[in-house]
């Protein structure tokens, strides 16, 4: 007997309920998102566990988690709705760019500075799209680009992960942060020889920017005792003469007028972090990703946000 044939009895409905309750954890939005009943998203899951004779989720009165073996199941059904995904783009029905539901996630190093001055923009120039944004670090968005809980991602470049396409958009400059009363407050600029890991607030691990500040004074993963769980906390810190930090651009212009720190820009070549949409190869949506990485590239944005 042919192990699949154990899968006969499953439909496409099916993986795409076992994929909302993945990503939901509560059958009540799960079933919502799905546009059907909470006892037929039950009656799926339960189908698939039957057929599949594994425990997928471990249920409680509030939400649900995957079992060990269930998040192995999961991964494996994202992948085989990817892969019908890019069979049905070989019907003779083209589907337009960026249109319906696309699930973007992003860093929140880049969210809360970036996305007001695009989001107009974006929803005015593709009416027929729903974007779903996700905000969450570096390393938890790679995991659920990988898991298909998000369809692309906004983030730093270059990854060096070889099941990714990369669509470079813009380039970013950092700054140091330094306490009004610091050594360093009265220049007008700094190398990057004048970083000194011991002096770093970083932010918490899974951040792409605690790697390059990291990588840039020569620290190594245990160097920098104080954290930050995000660029407000760090401003703080670095204001109550805790240390200093790297801080991107646009965060250092939406600071402007508050003072709350001494920003310097770095003598050339001046540190910067190319900033981008990531997806996976095996992903159904990477023309959409790629159009809207143009399209984002091609805004005419203040360059002033991009350098200090």
């Amino acid at each position: 007997m042919n192990p699949i044939d154990q899968l006969d009895a499953l439909s496409l409905r099916d993986l795409r309920a076992l994929a909302a309750l993945a990503q939901h954890r509560h059958f009540g939005r799960a079933a919502q998102e799905l546009g059907i009943s909470q006892p037929s998203l039950s009656a799926a899951i339960q189908k698939i566990e039957v057929c599949l004779k594994t425990k997928i989720f471990e249920r409680t009165s509030r939400r649900c988690d995957l079992t060990p073996r269930g998040a192995l199941v999961v991964e494996q059904a994202h992948l085989a709705l990817g892969e019908l995904s890019r069979l049905a783009q070989l019907s003779g029905r083209k589907r337009k760019t960026l249109t319906g539901r696309f699930r973007l996630g992003i860093i929140p190093t880049v969210a809360p500075y970036y996305l007001p001055h695009i989001f107009a923009a974006v929803t005015n120039k593709f009416e027929n799209l729903e974007l779903i944004l996700r905000e969450e670090i570096s390393d938890k968005l790679l995991e659920r680009l990988r898991a298909g809980e998000i369809d692309a991602a906004f983030l730093s470049l270059p990854l060096h992960e070889a099941d990714l396409l990369e669509f470079p958009i813009l380039q970013e400059e950092l700054a140091l942060a330094v306490p009004q009363s610091h050594a360093l407050a009265a220049r007008e600029s700094v190398g990057v020889a004048d970083l000194k890991a011991r002096e770093m607030v970083l932010l918490e691990h899974g951040h792409c920017l605690r790697d390059q500040t990291l990588e840039l004074c020569g620290g190594d993963s245990q160097s920098g005792c104080i954290h930050a769980t995000s660029l407000e906390t760090l401003r703080f810190m670095v204001k109550a003469k805790i240390g200093t930090a790297l801080v991107p651009a646009m965060a250092v212009h939406f600071d402007r007028g508050r003072e709350m720190v001494k920003y310097l820009p770095f003598r050339a070549p001046a540190p910067s972090r190319t900033l981008g949409i990531a997806v996976s190869r095996r992903g159904a949506r990477i023309g959409d990703a790629e159009a809207l990485a143009n399209f984002l590239g091609g805004l005419e944005i203040d360059e002033a946000l991009m350098a200090i």
